[in-house]
């Protein structure tokens, strides 16, 4: 079936049954993949660098899944921190508060300020 799903251990299995010249027969009986698929998993493998000539070490990229298509990128730090507003929406509001309490603060020392030149008196 094209396009179905295999673990990574399946594909590191097939991987590794092929190292010891396991017969594509046998492999197939082994871990339920046809031929097919068994040859498809050794090929990517290759592709991604896979040499069992020179290092049988299997690693997580020759067998890992392939990126989807149509997904969506992860951002990288710069447009993360351009869409971080909510993150920063509690220090926004904090600062508001606080601009507004200091502009309260010097509107009612303004009044009183004004009060005192009006009326000297009240000193």
């Amino acid at each position: 079936m094209p396009g179905k799903y295999h673990d990574i251990a399946t594909r590191a299995q097939v991987l590794t049954l092929k190292v010891i010249k396991c017969p594509d027969a046998e492999n197939t009986k082994i871990t339920g993949l046809p031929r097919s698929t068994i040859n498809s998993i050794h090929r990517t493998a290759r592709a991604r660098g896979y040499n069992p000539d020179a290092c049988q070490t299997i690693f997580n990229s020759y067998v890992e899944d392939a990126p989807k298509s149509g997904a969506p990128l992860k951002a990288t730090p710069e447009v993360e921190d351009e869409g971080s507003l909510a993150n920063d929406l509690p220090i926004l509001l904090l600062q508001r508060s606080l601009y507004e309490l200091y502009i309260e603060y010097l509107n009612d020392e303004a009044i009183d300020y004004v009060s005192q030149l009006q009326n000297p008196d009240l000193q």
